[in-house]
C-alpha cells in the first residue's frame, strides 16, 4: 500500500522545499492537499512551497505535516485506512451521519462501494489501470453518481440539485 509519505513527496515534486506555517488549522476541510493530492477530510494547515525564488500558500492535510516535520510517518498511515470499517471492508456510508461515500479511480472514474471492494486495487503496479483507488469520498449532493464498472448509483445524501 502507498503511505502519504510517498503521495506526499511524488505529489508534491514540483516544489524545491515545503515549510508548514504557523498559522491556525481549519478545524475540518475537504479541499484538496497542496502536498499529497488527497480530498480525504480533516484539518488543513497553512504552508509554502518554493519553486525556484517564488514561494507559494498551500494547504497540508495533517498526514503531510507530520511528513513535512518528521520525514516519515507511521506505517500504518495509508490513503484508504479512514474508509475502511473494523473489518477492513470498505465503507459504503460513512460511520457518523450515514452518508453515502463513492470511490475516485486515477482515472477520474467513480466506484460503488461493492465494486471497490472487489474490483479495485491500492497496489502501486496498478497505478494508471484506471482501478488504482485514489480516495473515497462522501456524495453530498447532485444526482446520482453511476459506478464505472456495474452501472449501479450512489445516491447522493441531500439529492438532486433544485
Amino acid at each position: 500500500m502507498k503511505t502519504y509519505a510517498k503521495q506526499c513527496a511524488e505529489y508534491s515534486g514540483e516544489y524545491e522545499q515545503l515549510t508548514v506555517g504557523r498559522g491556525q488549522a481549519d478545524e475540518f476541510s475537504t479541499r484538496q492537499c497542496d502536498c499529497c493530492g488527497s480530498y480525504l477530510g480533516g484539518s488543513r494547515t497553512p504552508g509554502h512551497g518554493l519553486i525556484g525564488t517564488e514561494w507559494y500558500e498551500l494547504e497540508f492535510c495533517s498526514d503531510c505535516v507530520q511528513y513535512i516535520a518528521n520525514g516519515e510517518l507511521p506505517e500504518s498511515a495509508t490513503r484508504l485506512d479512514d474508509w475502511r470499517e473494523t473489518g477492513g471492508k470498505l465503507r459504503s456510508h460513512s460511520n457518523v451521519g450515514g452518508y453515502p461515500i463513492a470511490y475516485l479511480c486515477d482515472d477520474g472514474g467513480t466506484l460503488c462501494p461493492d465494486c471497490a471492494e472487489e474490483e479495485g486495487s491500492e497496489l502501486e503496479e496498478d497505478r494508471n489501470s484506471g482501478w488504482y483507488i485514489e480516495t473515497g469520498f462522501v456524495h453530498w449532493e447532485g444526482e446520482p453518481l453511476v459506478c464505472d464498472h456495474c452501472n449501479g448509483t450512489v445516491d447522493s445524501a441531500y439529492g438532486g440539485a433544485e
